[in-house]
């Protein structure tokens, strides 16, 4: 069945809100090794093959704490969630170099940046400063490596999809299709589904799978199977010049119709 009734929520404001990975690419620990304290804390940590280590902390839910060494031993990485199962930032991530000189100090508020983001070179020189207001970078300086003032360029460039959100707005619903059978409650109400995938360095689609829930799964699986049919790759999105692997949040809204009238002759 076609379904003609969706729209796609906010992409411009969303698409600020676009995850791209910590400067740190320590992997998250495994739930797994988790140890339960009696106040409900959660404590987790993951050494990789190479010795950097990866310590996660979560008092409650949603928010948490996420803190990465180096093999050395030595901080590399301060990052606090509100929410830590979505990656939505609050506070100021701090990153270091394995010789102890701060490499980011970044303002983070509801999941995105708002606030200072001052960066260092190794050694010890101002690479960048800059600041944000919810989640929109303002212009600022950059630097070389020997402290002469360079032109500003965007730290962070998000994904985007060739043709913009018209053509991504397009191509869901032309793709987008509904089970023949929907349950009754479905029928004249508004849903939800918000769609997470992975946007590869070489702007390739990975890891797409429901971030937030309609509640209804025929519309959660008829939503993820229309971003896996997306036909073109995104432009990936940069961090500080280089491409990085991100992760893109998409928001689809149903308004569902009534429902269908039955014929006479079925009763």
């Amino acid at each position: 069945m076609r379904y003609l009734y969706v729209t796609i929520l906010g992409l411009a404001a969303r698409v600020a809100q676009a995850q791209l990975p910590a400067d740190s690419l320590a992997s998250r620990p495994d739930s797994s090794h988790y140890e339960v304290a009696l106040d409900k804390r959660r404590v987790g940590s993951y050494t990789d093959p190479t010795g950097a280590c990866t310590e996660e902390m979560q008092w409650g839910e949603p928010g948490g704490l996420v803190r990465a060494y180096y093999p050395s031993g030595h901080l590399k990485e301060y990052v606090p969630y509100a929410d830590l199962a979505r990656g939505y930032r609050w506070g100021v991530a701090t990153s270091w170099y394995d010789n102890g000189q701060l490499g980011a100090w970044q303002a983070y508020q509801d999941g995105q940046r708002h606030g200072p983001l001052v960066l260092y070179y190794e050694s010890g020189m101002l690479k960048r400063r800059t600041e944000y207001v919810a989640g929109n970078e303002l212009p600022g300086n950059c630097y070389d490596a020997d402290g002469q003032a360079i032109a500003y360029f965007l730290y962070e460039q998000l994904p985007l999809y060739p043709g913009g959100h018209t053509q991504l707005t397009k191509e869901i619903n032309q793709t987008l299709r509904l089970p023949r059978l929907l349950p009754v409650f479905y029928y004249g109400q508004h849903y939800l589904v918000e769609v997470a995938i992975q946007v590869a360095e070489d702007g390739s689609i990975q890891n797409p799978h429901v971030a937030v829930s309609s509640r209804v799964p025929e519309l959660d699986r008829a939503v993820l199977a229309a971003v896996t049919k997306l036909s073109k790759r995104f432009n990936p999105g940069k961090r500080d010049g280089l491409l990085v692997r991100c992760v893109y949040h998409l928001p689809v809204e149903f308004a569902a119709p009534s429902q269908p009238a039955r014929r006479a002759d079925s009763l």
